[in-house]
C-alpha cells in the first residue's frame, strides 16, 4: 500500500507532467547509456519501462529500434504523454513495486523509480523486475546514490513537493545479486540540483543469470 507522501508525490506529478516532459525529460546527459543498451538489444525485443513518465526513454529506444513497449506509471498524465509519445507502445496505471506480466520480457527499465520507494518497497521491486526478465535478459536501473530521504522541490515542480529516496550504491548491488542478477555496466553521473549541490546519478545495467 502506497503511504500518504507517495499519494502526494503522485498528485504533483498529475500537475507537473507536461512541465517534467519539456525539461528534465529532454536532458541528453543519460543518451550514452542508452545507447548502450541498444547495442545489446534486437529489433522485436520486449520492454517494461517502470516509472515510465512521458515515455523518454521507451522512446529513445523505439525511435531508434523497432520494440515492443509496455510502460508502467500511476501518473494517469504522464501515461496520456508517453502514449502520444510511443504511439506503438502499450501504457497503463500500474505499480511499479508488486507487479508480475504472463510473458517475460528482454528488458526492465527503471529509470528514477527508486527514488520513490523505501528499502522495503524497493526490495520487492527489484524482485519482481527480475522475476520478469527471460534469463539473460537485461535490467536498466538508475537512481540517486546516497541517504535520507524527504520532500524536495525540483527544478521543473515550481512550488509543487516531491517525496524523494536517497539509496547506497552498496546496498542496491547486494539486492540485485540476492534477486538473480549479475551487474555488467556501471556509470556515475553528476547531476546539479537547483540548490547548486551535487548528487551522484547512479545508471547499473544487470543480466539475469540464466538458469542451467
Amino acid at each position: 500500500m502506497l503511504k500518504e507522501h507517495q499519494l502526494k508525490t503522485i498528485r504533483s506529478y498529475e500537475k507537473t507532467a507536461g512541465r517534467f516532459r519539456d525539461t528534465v525529460a529532454l536532458l541528453d546527459n543519460y543518451h550514452e547509456t542508452y545507447d548502450y543498451l541498444l547495442s545489446l538489444l534486437h529489433a522485436g525485443d520486449s520492454v517494461l519501462d517502470l516509472a515510465c513518465g512521458p515515455g523518454n526513454i521507451s522512446g529513445y529506444l523505439a525511435d531508434r529500434m523497432g520494440l515492443r513497449i509496455t510502460g508502467f506509471d500511476l501518473s494517469e498524465h504522464m501515461l496520456s504523454l508517453a502514449r502520444a509519445r510511443v504511439p506503438t507502445g502499450e501504457f497503463r496505471v500500474q505499480s511499479i513495486i508488486d507487479f508480475s506480466l504472463t510473458v517475460p520480457v528482454d528488458l526492465v527499465v527503471n529509470g528514477f523509480g527508486l527514488p520513490y520507494l523505501d528499502d522495503g518497497q524497493v526490495d520487492s521491486s527489484l524482485a519482481a523486475s527480475c522475476s520478469v526478465l527471460k534469463d539473460g535478459g537485461y535490467l536498466y536501473l538508475s537512481f540517486m546514490n546516497g541517504m535520507g530521504e524527504g520532500f524536495e522541490i525540483t527544478s521543473f515542480g515550481g512550488a509543487e513537493e516531491f517525496y524523494v529516496h536517497y539509496h547506497d550504491r552498496e546496498q542496491v548491488r547486494g539486492k540485485l545479486a540476492a534477486a538473480g542478477c549479475t551487474l555488467i555496466r556501471e556509470w556515475t553521473l553528476p547531476y546539479t540540483e537547483p540548490d547548486g549541490s551535487v548528487t551522484d546519478d547512479l545508471i547499473l545495467l544487470l543480466q539475469k543469470c540464466i538458469q542451467i
